[in-house]
């Protein structure tokens, strides 16, 4: 091919990529047609060229080297003296492309040229972000060992970490859990001591998505289980978007069930409330399960039409107790099998018998003077039914409130 023949075709070319309404559209055009002898020729011709010429969206010929071109090409771009961090109108530079597509021999060329791999788009990603997000492990490496920095956060306040625990990429989030960098982000932001909770961390991230292998990494690296963002843990969020082997994999590492959010929801209060999917059902039972320390039955019918918040009973109901509140009063929730539905409130201890107590229970009222409930035996143990006293101490104050309640020994 002539000189003028492939200046012809060049120019042609740019016009095209004009025409496009996006670089990655324009970048297509050039797809299978890098023709490095008329690479060559057109950079050894004694016309005068702008090798960093920009059309309107800022695409440079390096940009499309580095996206849809081979080494050979950007390698005689480079000699050729074009700039390395030459930016498009999205501020992403060739090493962007590059790492984006996981050209992992494109990336070393680019890094041996001085590539800045800290250097962030508009959108505050860096290199890293891109091959992280898509799974390229040897550009997610490469970029490491040229000191990449993993804990830098883009404009949606997400690290590497963080967008590969999204999108389960597995590899790459065992290849950065090896960074020593990343330990801080393992308590997410700030550590327990900062008064905002986090936006999200990896664990939310890996819980809403349904990423279980990801989830068991960040436990064994040490990630605080019950780090909690505004929506709450990440309990709240499998249990929001219907994860249910990840709200079985959490409730089993030993995951706070009845934390709650900022909006005062524990996660079966936001299953409640926002979902209605056969997964929910499970996901419902599950916490259900996991959340109530004590099963009840009610010894007579309980209303109280004066009390919004108070669980109206029928004698015989079956109550799973969730919380047991200074004042004296029992939460609990009845699930009707019939109709699929959830009632919560509360309701006096004195109107219902104990039918089953988790051990867990037992071992967390061992451990918690103030809040415990401690039952005394007051009677002959030789009956079939018992009546034990229960004693509930108040933060504020020592006083007790008691209450006679039959026990069932099953």
């Amino acid at each position: 091919m002539r000189v003028s023949e492939a200046l012809t075709e060049g120019r042609a070319r740019q016009q095209e990529v004009r025409k496009a309404p996006h670089p990655v559209g324009a970048a297509r055009l050039f797809e299978g047609r890098s023709d490095d002898g008329m690479g060559r020729q057109l950079l050894g011709s004694t016309k005068r060229l702008n090798i960093n010429y920009q059309d309107s969206d800022g695409f440079s010929a390096l940009h499309h080297a580095a996206l849809t071109g081979t080494p050979e090409l950007l390698s005689l771009l480079l000699e050729a003296q074009a700039t390395v961090d030459i930016k498009d109108i999205n501020g992403m530079r060739p090493l962007h492309y590059a790492a984006w597509q996981g050209k992992a021999d494109s990336v070393l060329l680019l890094l041996r040229a001085g590539a800045s791999v800290n250097s962030t788009s508009h959108d505050g990603q860096v290199p890293l972000h891109l091959s992280a997000q898509y799974g390229h492990y040897e550009v997610s490496e490469m970029l490491l060992q040229h000191q990449s920095n993993p804990c830098l956060k883009n404009k949606s306040k997400k690290t590497p970490l963080d967008l590969t625990c999204e999108f389960g990429r597995l590899k790459v989030a065992q290849l950065l859990l090896s960074s020593n960098m990343v330990a801080a982000l393992l308590e997410g932001e700030g550590g327990h001591d900062s008064l905002d909770p986090p936006s999200t961390t990896p664990l939310h991230l890996a819980a809403r998505n349904g990423h279980k292998d990801i989830i068991k990494l960040l436990l064994k690296a040490g990630i605080d289980i019950n780090r909690a963002t505004k929506a709450g843990t990440s309990l709240h969020e499998a249990a929001l978007y219907g994860k249910t082997e990840v709200v079985r994999l959490l409730l089993d590492a030993g995951i706070n069930v009845n934390m709650r959010n900022t909006y005062n929801q524990t996660a079966l209060d936001i299953v409640n409330q926002f979902t209605t999917s056969t997964a929910s059902r499970e996901i419902k039972q599950l916490l259900r399960e996991a959340s109530s320390s004590l099963q009840v039955r009610a010894l007579k019918d309980y209303w109280n039409l004066h009390d919004p918040t108070a669980l109206n009973l029928r004698a015989g109901d079956l109550i799973m107790v969730v919380e047991q509140h200074s004042d004296g009063r029992w939460k609990g929730h009845i699930h009707d099998t019939q109709r699929g539905t959830d009632r919560v409130g509360f309701f006096p201890p004195s109107v219902v018998e104990v039918l089953s107590r988790r051990a867990d229970y037992q071992e967390g009222i061992a451990g918690e003077a103030d809040h415990g409930i401690t039952f005394n035996d007051d009677s002959d143990s030789h009956g079939v039914v018992v009546n034990w006293t229960c004693v509930m101490v108040t933060d504020e104050s020592n006083e007790a409130h008691r209450n006679t309640i039959k026990l069932w020994l099953i």
